[in-house]
């Protein structure tokens, strides 16, 4: 059974919404017979629900980075071992890059012992100040002074399992500890979606290799970092 507190805040946020609605509703008096048409559409919960996560999603890039909520939660430390973890992305059919095989077969690939849950924030270098793109050092810094904390290995793995539905052509860079390949480079996990379907790639990363505006990369907060180093 739910707490009294959080009984309390799921009231609160019904009556903020059923106001809002409200106030709709009154900017198109006389409309009683279009509402009815509209709640009795079959898709009317399924679309409405799609609208709610897109104003939801368009609300938050509004926001300041600082104040952005988390876009999505995932939980990690699921997989006793990585092999465990490659056969769930086979099995879900996604393609993994020859270059992931490598990284997740390196010593620093390393997985939770216990499972928890990670809430993720993301920007784009372009709202970090470089609309023109710039260096991953210094999307690395810009990430930094906006309270970002980086993702732990195999988050960007579990983000692939458990973001099917991605949009096609987006892309996210894993705000994470580069993990040097068999060849000495440095490497970040991209989650993303082609016309072939959901990829789970990754993208060079060495210091001073260029990311462009549009790159947008996904990070941890403070607090819950703390909370799983502590697991």
């Amino acid at each position: 059974m739910p707490e009294s507190n959080d009984i309390r805040e799921m009231s609160e946020s019904l009556l903020s919404l059923l106001l809002s609605i409200k106030r709709v509703l009154v900017e198109r008096p006389g409309d009683d017979e279009l509402l009815d048409l509209i709640t009795g559409h079959p898709e009317f919960a399924s679309q409405t629900h799609e609208l709610w996560d897109r104003l939801a999603v368009e609300q938050a890039i509004r926001m300041p980075l600082i104040e952005r909520p988390s876009f999505a939660t995932i939980e990690v430390g699921t997989f006793k071992t990585v092999l465990d973890l490659k056969q769930a992305l086979t099995d879900g059919k996604f393609r993994i890059s020859d270059w992931v095989n490598n990284l997740m077969g390196r010593p620093k690939f390393t997985l939770l012992t216990e499972p928890a849950k990670l809430d993720l924030y993301m920007a784009s270098n372009a709202e970090l100040g470089y609309p023109n793109g710039c260096s991953v050092r210094e999307s690395f810094e810009a990430l930094e002074k906006i309270g970002a904390v980086k993702l732990p290995p195999e988050a960007g793995a579990q983000y692939r399992l458990q973001y099917a539905d991605q949009f096609l052509g987006e892309w996210r860079l894993m705000y994470m500890d580069p993990i040097t390949d068999s060849n000495d480079t440095l490497w970040v996990f991209d989650v993303g979606r082609h016309d072939d379907g959901p990829w789970l790639s990754c993208y060079c990363a060495d210091p001073d290799d260029f990311c462009n505006g549009d790159e947008v990369w996904v990070f941890a907060r403070l607090a819950r970092m703390l909370a799983l180093l502590a697991l």
